[in-house]
């Protein structure tokens, strides 16, 4: 509201107000009241106001977009920032989009997946937008446009095509699964973990397995009992698991195998043995890794007031002898 008084000093007199603070968008309407102390009044209005100014100018079409790589789940994209006003000023908005149903155009862009980005950067900015969760394998098109505040959009960008790469590469062979600890109903196993790609990453599941009938081959492993174990800590980490439910004095093979996600699997491990204890009441050997030789102590039950102790040799892998050192009461 603008007011302004002006003191009469003649039957007809003007005043000029400017109003202040209207955009460039702004459409005003002016109305006067005209007061005075006494008699009548005659207001003669006049109002003058510059042309609107209204911004019709979108960003430029992006003309450069591109996959410069790819990942096994995802696609790195390149661009040219645009501009405000084509090639001036900074942008406001992107939208980008990608499909599986060929190249992206004006008719088509609507109806593919939008892909949230980030702002846009001044004019003539070198642009990059990793897209992630895509298949791996499957041809992907994308497009791009951009906005000003308005918004006023740009025409749909090239639509440049990709293809995730497909994961080749399994978790490494497990190659030192050892027998660290035996009772006569569990085993206790330890390894090294390898990786989602050889021993790099994480891999995704374990399949361990163990047989009374022999080393765990590539031809058998199917064919051996299932053992469920926790899933893979990050390649390199040391891994320990128990085996429970064994019988006792019977010989066991083991072996373990590692996926990915996609999944590939490794092949499968070494192939340790060991003998669980005689008696339900023996204790539990501790296996002392000595090269290639493991030396394990154990208890084997009490015979009367006295309590034998056995010491197992073994080979890498498995008991291969055992002998009675001495008894102690």
């Amino acid at each position: 509201i603008l007011q302004g008084t002006m003191a009469q000093t003649a039957a007809t007199f003007t005043k000029t107000f400017t109003p202040t603070g209207m955009g460039t968008h702004t459409a005003g309407v002016a109305c006067v009241d005209v007061a005075r102390n006494t008699g009548t009044s005659t207001a003669i209005v006049s109002v003058t106001t510059s042309e609107l100014t209204v911004d019709t100018i979108p960003p430029a079409t992006i003309a450069d977009l591109r996959a410069s790589s790819s990942g096994v789940t995802s696609v790195v994209l390149q661009w040219t920032a645009p501009g405000d006003d084509g090639t001036t000023g900074t942008a406001t908005w992107y939208d980008l989009r990608y499909g599986t149903s060929g190249a992206i155009t004006e008719a088509t862009y609507d109806g593919n997946t939008h892909y949230q980005t980030g702002f846009p950067k001044p004019a003539g900015s070198s642009e990059q937008a990793t897209v992630t969760g895509l298949q791996p394998g499957t041809r992907y098109w994308f497009a791009l446009r951009a906005s000003d505040e308005v918004p006023a959009w740009s025409a749909v960008s090239n639509s440049p095509t990709a293809v995730p790469q497909t994961d080749v590469t399994p978790p490494a062979v497990i190659t030192d699964l050892t027998v660290v600890a035996a009772g006569s109903n569990s085993v206790t196993l330890r390894w090294t973990a390898p990786g989602d790609d050889g021993m790099a990453g994480r891999a995704v599941w374990y399949d361990l397995r163990y047989s009374r009938r022999g080393a765990i081959t590539d031809s058998n492993f199917d064919a051996a009992k299932h053992y469920e174990i926790a899933f893979p800590a990050p390649g390199g980490s040391i891994e320990q698991v128990t085996v429970s439910g064994l019988r006792a004095g019977t010989q066991y093979w083991f072996a373990l195998r590692a996926a990915d996600e996609v999944p590939l699997w490794s092949r499968e491990s070494t192939s340790p043995f060991v003998v669980t204890l005689r008696s339900p009441t023996s204790g539990i050997c501790v296996f002392c890794p000595l090269d290639l030789i493991d030396t394990v102590f154990g208890t084997d039950g009490l015979a009367g007031d006295i309590l034998t102790a056995l010491v197992f040799v073994a080979a890498s892998g498995g008991i291969v002898l055992r002998r009675r050192l001495r008894k102690v009461g």
